[in-house]
């Protein structure tokens, strides 16, 4: 595809959002691979990305490498690495593999000191949490099912996981039952081919940790390479942007590993 027009900022910085989805901001490049028009390209993120080398101040991906194989993410943060400029940022979230054994853990010896119904919910919100993102069938998998039906200690889920997963789960299932009622049979059949995580690219392939998520960016020739929070970034007044933050000012996507590394300056 030919070279897309790069936004800018006011200051004149070139930013790129990768795998945007729905969370993006209009100062930025913004591309995924279902476009959102007019401020989303759409691009296949499995493919050389469109821009040339050395092309932006700083790079973001939220929630998108843990889609890919190892390999496939690795080819993926090395074409980050080939656009950013020397001395670019380039910041990756993903969902934090030790922040969810470790809540695990810690409720599964909760439960087994407790018992309680709070208990035992939390136990299994912990368990699918950790695990349903890899073996899903249905779109939404456990996760989904546990959140329409009502049976999740919604305190605690909203506390782990965010207000985000909530609240779209639900609205998405109301929008779901609407056009189900309407729906002709092809459509019906055509909704269960993209119901399946296998076919849409939903399922999670990899899962990253602080130590492995550092070896990845390092391997691909990033330096300088360390966790920081939701609302820290080397990336030029990342607070205007808030994409790592829900309304209130709080981590949008709870659970998160944020890391983030430069480019190395004499690098060309």
């Amino acid at each position: 595809m030919a070279t897309p027009a790069i936004t800018r900022t006011r200051n004149g910085r070139a930013l790129l959002n990768v795998g945007c989805g729905k969370v993006f901001s209009t100062h930025w490049t913004n591309i995924d691979l279902a476009p959102l028009p007019p401020h989303v390209l759409g691009v296949d993120l499995r493919e050389r990305l469109p821009f040339p080398d050395d092309c932006f101040d700083g790079i973001y991906s939220s929630h998108v490498l843990e889609h890919f194989s190892p390999d496939a993410g690795a080819s993926l943060v090395r074409e980050m690495v080939r656009c950013l400029v020397p001395a670019g940022v380039c910041r990756l979230v993903v969902p934090d593999l030790e922040a969810s054994c470790r809540e695990y853990l810690a409720q599964l010896d909760a439960t087994a000191s407790d018992g309680s119904a709070r208990a035992v919910r939390r136990h299994e919100w912990a368990l699918v949490n950790l695990v349903d993102q890899f073996v899903r069938e249905r779109s939404g998998g456990r996760v989904r099912s546990l959140i329409v039906a009502g049976t999740i200690d919604e305190e605690y889920v909203r506390r782990t996981s965010g207000d985000e997963l909530v609240d779209e789960v639900r609205a998405d299932e109301a929008q779901r039952r609407a056009q189900v009622r309407k729906a002709a049979p092809f459509r019906r059949l055509l909704d269960r081919v993209r119901d399946d995580p296998r076919r849409t690219g939903e399922l999670h392939r990899w899962a990253y940790d602080r130590v492995s998520l550092r070896q990845l960016m390092e391997a691909c020739g990033l330096v300088s390479v360390h966790v920081t929070t939701f609302d820290s970034s080397s990336i030029p007044d990342w607070d205007h942007h808030a994409l790592d933050s829900d309304e209130s000012g709080c981590s949008r996507k709870r659970g998160s590993l944020f890391m983030e590394g430069r480019k190395p300056a004499g690098q060309e």
